[in-house]
């Protein structure tokens, strides 16, 4: 339930940016609220439902728990949706940033010209390296929210096609990768939030001063 609800949030976070940066259009905290309320109150609800009724087994691996197993049109309803919940959500996600990314793209190619045209090369180096951390933010986003669910939703969808049941290994695979793109999902936040970044930026310097002071201190004491 929390992957799908947190999985749910970035992909709140991902229209946000999206909304401001590519159509320029600002939306009110209250109207981003009331959308994740909206579009997370059916997880909830299966969720409690399953509770309530003690419809609960635990997975192959052991690891986590698996809801709403029996053969009623309930399951099989939530069986269906759990797969879109994981699915649409990082469909979402990529494309938002992938035209976040390409907007920012074109951008640094508009100033990259206007650098070269005034000879400035070390403007020119700035901006080619930005290209390159952006191709790297948007790889590193592409495999947090494809690569690390694809196992999760393509069993899901091969549970309803063809009936099939993860082995234990296949299980643990699926929940490490889940459970290994939440790690990673605060690197998508603060890579594609400049100021955010800066200020982490400026904490690490003023770390890295503290340190060497505290040796230098120790090295003359």
């Amino acid at each position: 339930m929390l992957i799908r609800l947190e999985i749910l949030l970035v992909a709140i976070l991902a229209l946000w940016r999206y909304l401001l940066v590519v159509h320029n259009i600002e939306k009110s905290l209250k109207f981003y609220l009331i959308l994740y309320i909206g579009i997370s109150a059916p997880i909830t609800c299966f969720y409690l439902y399953s509770l309530y009724f003690l419809d609960q087994k635990p997975s192959p691996s052991y690891i986590i728990c698996l809801l709403l197993n029996s053969q009623g049109v309930i399951s099989i309803i939530f069986a269906a949706a759990q797969t879109f919940w994981i699915l649409i959500p990082c469909w979402f996600n990529t494309y938002c940033y992938f035209a976040i990314g390409w907007k920012a793209y074109k951008k640094l190619n508009e100033m990259l010209k206007e650098a070269k045209a005034e000879n400035n090369s070390g403007l020119v180096q700035t901006i080619k390296s930005e290209k390159i951390k952006l191709a790297l933010q948007l790889t590193m986003m592409f495999i947090i929210y494809n690569v690390s669910f694809s196992p999760s939703y393509i069993t899901h969808i091969l549970k309803l096609v063809i009936g099939y049941k993860r082995t234990a290994f296949v299980d643990f695979i699926v929940v490490l990768s889940a459970e290994t793109s939440i790690v990673f999902n605060p690197l998508v936040t603060i890579s594609f939030q400049p100021d955010l970044n800066n200020e982490l930026k400026l904490i690490f310097i003023k770390f890295k001063v503290k340190i060497k002071c505290c040796l230098s201190n120790l090295i003359h004491s």
